[in-house]
């Protein structure tokens, strides 16, 4: 922080009160998915709802699945009060500390990641999951040829990362989710994978 150019942002605290003058939130449905499943419309150029009724996507990145469930939900509604109906949780879902399994999961994060989608999903937001973000050294003990080794790229090439990672996507989407009772397979709020 340069404090000669520019200055510390605090937002205050969202009521969420009905006096707001902009809260975009009426926009987004009561939950997401509630018609069933996104698709591709019938020309392929665009989004429909699970009604065949048209979509488009304001999209944000979070990290809020590391957040407390309270501040989940707040940050849920804070998103749709701006107009946001989707976010892109973008994780690493194996577990890549010395010592783990290649076939390892971070169980703490996917739960994070299913409470999150329940909060979603209660202020009309879908969800876009990337499962595994490569920028990290797997660890010795996964046994992959040269040991501790970059991950960039490896997972084009190497059949017992390509293994482990259909076990880790198979895991996260057929696993039943705790906060909404349904599998990220089955759940319409979970729209692109």
């Amino acid at each position: 922080l340069d404090e000669s150019n520019s200055w510390a942002f605090s937002l205050p605290a969202d009521d969420f009160s009905d006096e707001a003058l902009l809260d975009l939130r009426r926009l987004n449905e009561d939950q997401s998915g509630q018609s069933g499943f996104i698709r591709l419309s019938e020309d392929g150029n665009s989004f429909v709802r699970g009604s065949g009724e048209p979509i488009r996507f304001w999209m944000v990145g979070t990290d809020a699945y590391r957040f407390t469930p309270e501040q989940m939900d707040e940050h849920a509604r804070w998103l749709a009060k701006l107009g946001v109906n989707m976010a892109r949780l973008h994780v690493t879902i194996c577990e890549k500390e010395e010592g783990s399994s290649i076939r390892d999961v971070d169980e703490e994060l996917i739960d994070g990641m299913f409470r999150f989608i329940r909060a979603a999903k209660d202020n009309g937001i879908y969800v876009t999951i990337s499962p595994f973000y490569a920028h990290f050294d797997a660890p010795a003990s996964w046994g992959l040829p040269g040991g501790e080794v970059d991950m960039e790229g490896l997972l084009f090439v190497d059949p017992k990362l390509q293994d482990a990672y259909r076990h880790w996507v198979r895991l996260l989407y057929t696993k039943t989710n705790p906060y909404t009772g349904l599998a990220i397979k089955d759940d319409p709020t979970v729209a692109v994978l």
